[in-house]
């Protein structure tokens, strides 16, 4: 009986199939990502291209401007952040730990429903719930996470409740965002003036100031309108873990 060849064997149809799967399955995300690699490049180039060399330098010239305004910024933040640290000692005030910071990079304050995305995520330590400050404000909390960036949530989008207390007054209260501002039912039989402190409840952090109130003689409640106290747009931020309080 005549034997097959060992050649022959090796190279039958179904070992080349198998092999040339095996070679897509390992070769893909490197053909896909020289791909992606080169149409990027090829789309840039085809952005500058038309541009003249006077055009080229004025780009440089507000791109390097643009980066000298993030390092004065951040600067600007470090010093802003010693001098919060020095007064919360100083007044003796509660300190909050913060694991971190990050910069805003979308910022969509204008609708009701306000979020802002930062550039820090899970390779930060970023986890979902925990709470965002500016400024030692409370302005938020993390939603969503992703490796490098995650969603905000602002206290003030409609629809988000946070519990606060009032300053001056032993009352725990949960306050409505209300796109922009600020809402909070409390009882006619307390005495709280315009300009009262709010601060949220977990980290005895400030949060807004009631500027008007809505009395209704046949109800029971005042309701209290609250301006946030951070600073519009949010540029940086500071992150704390829930777990940490």
């Amino acid at each position: 009986m005549r034997r097959r060849s060992s050649i022959g064997t090796w190279f039958s149809p179904t070992t080349v199939a198998v092999v040339l799967c095996a070679l897509v399955l390992l070769l893909g995300p490197v053909v896909r990502d020289l791909y992606g690699s080169i149409t990027s490049t090829l789309k840039m180039r085809a952005e500058y291209l038309p541009l003249s060399r006077t055009e080229l330098i004025q780009r440089i010239e507000t791109l390097e401007a643009d980066l000298s305004r993030v390092e004065y910024q951040s600067v600007l933040y470090e010093s802003l952040a010693d001098d919060i640290r020095q007064l919360e000692t100083e007044l003796g005030l509660r300190p909050v730990d913060a694991y971190g910071s990050a910069r805003v990079i979308a910022n969509v304050n204008a609708s009701v429903y306000g979020t802002i995305i930062i550039d820090a995520g899970q390779t930060s330590g970023v986890t979902v719930n925990d709470y965002v400050t500016s400024e030692g404000v409370y302005v938020g909390r993390v939603i969503s996470v992703d490796p490098h960036q995650s969603l905000v949530r602002l206290a003030t989008s409609a629809g988000e409740v946070t519990m606060v207390s009032i300053a001056d007054v032993s009352l725990e209260r949960s306050m409505r965002g209300v796109g922009g501002a600020y809402e909070l039912d409390i009882p006619q039989s307390l005495d709280v003036p315009r300009g009262a402190l709010i601060r949220e409840s977990s980290l005895g952090l400030p949060m807004a100031r009631i500027i008007e109130a809505q009395i209704e003689p046949t109800n029971t409640v005042i309701t209290a309108m609250a301006a946030s106290l951070a600073h519009n747009p949010l540029r940086v931020v500071s992150l704390v873990h829930r777990e940490s309080l």
